[in-house]
């Protein structure tokens, strides 16, 4: 008898389950790869650092009381006229060297007046923002409660159009 049939047999089923599983790991894998690239520009340290340094910047100049300061002045603002969220004015020029030298393109930075709700991007109506900023805030959404802070401090750090690292941080009232 000739087993030469069965063994070509044997052959196609045993590499069609290999590539099979092959491509379920590939699939797999390549999912939990984009979350983990999607995360690391969501969550980038030298951003979340960026926004420290503005968030001290706008309070740098309070007295004892903390009442002449920059960021009790935008609070005001959004308390009294019910704006969401405001653009930040600081100096990107004396704040930022990666400005200066150009190797960040821009740098946008937003407090947000949370009212103990959680947010979408329907908050930048009338802003002009990247579609990244507004999918980075749709993902805050869906990740984080609000629940304690009334403000948020957001940054956009963009080195390109398409490269673009984003951070969050809590603002309280006193």
């Amino acid at each position: 008898m000739n087993r030469n049939g069965f063994m070509m047999a044997e052959v196609i089923i045993v590499s069609t389950i290999a590539m099979v599983g092959l491509v379920t790991l590939y699939t797999s894998y390549n999912k939990i790869y984009s979350k983990y690239l999607e995360r690391i520009s969501y969550n980038d340290m030298k951003t979340l650092n960026r926004v420290i340094f503005y968030r001290d910047l706008l309070i740098e100049d309070c007295d004892a009381l903390y009442e002449n300061c920059k960021i009790n002045t935008l609070i005001k603002n959004a308390k009294n006229n019910n704006k969401r969220i405001q653009k930040v004015n600081v100096n990107l020029v004396e704040a930022n060297d990666d400005v200066k030298n150009g190797t960040i393109k821009s740098e946008s930075v937003y407090l947000l007046y949370n009212q103990k709700y959680n947010f979408n991007e329907s908050i930048f109506n009338g802003l002009n923002v990247h579609k990244s900023f507004k999918n980075y805030v749709n993902y805050l959404n869906d990740s984080k409660r609000f629940n304690k802070a009334n403000f948020v401090l957001l940054i956009e750090r963009c080195n390109t159009d398409d490269d673009c690292k984003y951070a969050y941080l809590d603002v309280y009232d006193r």
